[in-house]
C-alpha cells in the first residue's frame, strides 16, 4: 500500500498535541474512501476503520458503520482520537498484538493526551 506519511510529526498547528497521521487513501468514485484503505495511526498504535468505526458510530459522527468515509474523515478522525482515551487505544493495540503495554508507557501517552485536551479546554476522562 503506497502510503506517504511522516512518522512521529504532529500535524500542522498541533505542536503540543498527539501526532495523528491519516495516510492517503484511494478515492472511490463518488463514494468517498474505501474503509479498508484507511488506517489511523497515533504514535505506534494503528487502528483500521473496522476497529475505529464503533467509536464513530457511538459518538454520532456516522449514522451507520457501512457509511463510506467522506472528505472530512481525516478531520473527524483527529477529533475522535482526541476524545478517546489513550489508555483504551493502547489496551486495544496491546490486545491485538497480544503484548502488554508498560504502565510507564501508558502514563506517558495519557500525559500527552491530557495536556492536549487541557489546551482545548476539554476534560480528559480516564
Amino acid at each position: 500500500m503506497g502510503c506517504n506519511r511522516e512518522e512521529g510529526k504532529p500535524a500542522d498547528g498541533e505542536s503540543g498535541s498527539i501526532p495523528v497521521q491519516v495516510p492517503e487513501v484511494k478515492k472511490v468514485a463518488s463514494k468517498g474512501y474505501k474503509p479498508e484503505d484507511v488506517i489511523l495511526k497515533i504514535n505506534d498504535v494503528s487502528l483500521t476503520w473496522g476497529q475505529f468505526s464503533p467509536y464513530m458510530l457511538k459518538n454520532g459522527f456516522i449514522k451507520d458503520a457501512s457509511e463510506p468515509l467522506g472528505e472530512r474523515s481525516a478531520e473527524t478522525a483527529k477529533v475522535m482520537l482526541k476524545q478517546l482515551t489513550m489508555r483504551h487505544l493502547l489496551n486495544l493495540e496491546a490486545k491485538r498484538r497480544e503484548i502488554e503495554v508498560s504502565d510507564s508507557e501508558r502514563e506517558h501517552y495519557l500525559g500527552i493526551l491530557e495536556k492536549s485536551l487541557a489546551e482545548q479546554g476539554k476534560p480528559a476522562s480516564r
